[in-house]
């Protein structure tokens, strides 16, 4: 017997996830003339707190990805969040440049929640017989 259960809410956690990283990127390029400013940077510095959050990215998707299949997109979903939220106030602690360059490559770790993102948006049933031939 399988339980038919509502993807919605699935949906919705997901939307919120990557509605936080979007979030997160616009308000970093909004913030860079008080960077410059405030942590006494230059702008090579604030370059790598820009490039180094996608350059993180780059390197562990893949790795990412194998991992959601070991651990279940779940299980890394939560993880992902919860590395974000730590790593968010690293960032917001930060006293200089490289502080908060090194803060947002652990903030990108994050991306385990990307492939548990598109296992999660691929596993749901469009229709109660998904997956299976009449």
């Amino acid at each position: 017997m399988t339980q038919n259960r509502n993807p919605w809410p699935a949906l919705l956690v997901l939307c919120l996830g990557f509605f936080v990283i979007l979030l997160d990127t616009t308000i970093v390029n909004v913030a860079i003339p008080t960077m410059l400013d405030s942590l006494r940077a230059s702008l090579d510095q604030i370059l790598w707190v820009v490039n180094a959050y996608l350059l993180t990215l780059a390197v562990l998707l893949i790795t990412a990805s194998r991992l959601g299949d070991i651990f279940g997109p779940r299980a890394l979903f939560a993880l992902g969040l919860g590395v974000f939220s730590i790593a968010s106030a690293l960032c917001g602690l930060s006293q200089d440049a490289n502080q908060l360059v090194a803060a947002r490559v652990v903030r990108r770790t994050d991306l385990v929640q990307l492939p548990a993102v598109v296992r999660v948006g691929r596993d749901q049933p469009t229709t109660p017989r998904a997956g299976h031939h009449i």
